[in-house]
């Protein structure tokens, strides 16, 4: 039976372009009828199943067309290669488990909007590793450094955006993860790290002003007032998350922060 371009490629999902490409390739070795228009066969068409079989695996396509190429004729090579696509796919299935698990705690921590923000709780903090250059906060000058901030950004959301209140009326932005989650790889860095202890604390969630790009320190001073207006003293380092950022018509954002403010 003989199949004509279109039909190969409605079947399979694939442009004339590729099944021309594979051609081209001798994956596949189309014939001309007499009227000079190109026609398929049953060979054809199981070639071009069997390579959509292997690409489904994630097999690389010049490795696919290699293997149809005569150039190997030996299975032990093919089932090989199929091993390896095996475990790279258990490698993503993995990376794809701790994205969802990273993704849910998100998530809990975004659920507490809707009954934390502008209120205050006593509970206790997670222990959590902050970093942080002492100049530029997240996007270090140093070009060393930025490489090492990269690694912080490529762990996201394992690692989340923070801020941590400074000496005096001031605050800093930097990197967040849980002592429990952190890797060694990510720990050794020339950045300015802190290791923050669970403590008891004041907890609380806040809409901070359209300026916290540039003066986070304004989203400390509700909280810090609640503080003192209940005789409570801080007692180590105040520190928190960013959840997520509104965007209101104008480009202007409004960022929700999870604070921990730690009370003696």
């Amino acid at each position: 039976m003989h199949y004509g371009i279109t039909d190969i490629a409605k079947m399979l999902g694939i442009t004339t372009s590729a099944i021309r490409y594979f051609e081209k390739e001798q994956l596949i070795n189309a014939g001309k009828e007499k009227n000079g228009h190109r026609y398929y066969d049953e060979e054809d068409v199981f070639r071009l199943l069997s390579y959509m079989k292997y690409r489904s695996m994630e097999i690389p396509m010049k490795q696919i067309i290699t293997q149809f190429s005569g150039r190997e004729n030996d299975w032990r090579v093919i089932k090989g290669r199929v091993e390896k696509a095996k475990d790279k796919a258990l490698e993503k299935a993995e990376f794809y488990r701790k994205l969802a698990s990273q993704i849910e705690q998100h998530l809990r921590s975004m659920e507490l909007i809707e009954g934390l923000a502008g209120k205050y709780e006593f509970d206790k903090s997670p222990a959590v590793i902050f970093v942080q250059d002492r100049a530029g906060g997240w996007l270090p000058k140093d070009r060393k450094k930025q490489m090492e901030a990269q690694k912080w950004v490529k762990d996201m959301p394992n690692v989340c955006l923070a801020l941590q209140k400074a000496e005096g009326d001031e605050a800093v932005f930097g990197y967040l993860v849980s002592a429990k989650s952190s890797s060694e790889e990510l720990l050794c860095t020339d950045l300015d790290k802190k290791e923050i202890p669970s403590a008891s604390c004041v907890h609380t969630i806040v809409k901070a002003e359209e300026d916290f790009a540039f003066a986070p320190q304004k989203c400390f001073e509700k909280p810090l007032a609640y503080l003192e207006e209940r005789g409570f003293h801080l007692e180590g380092t105040s520190w928190g998350k960013i959840l997520l950022v509104e965007v209101e018509e104008g480009q202007h954002l409004h960022t929700y922060v999870e604070l921990w403010l730690p009370i003696c």
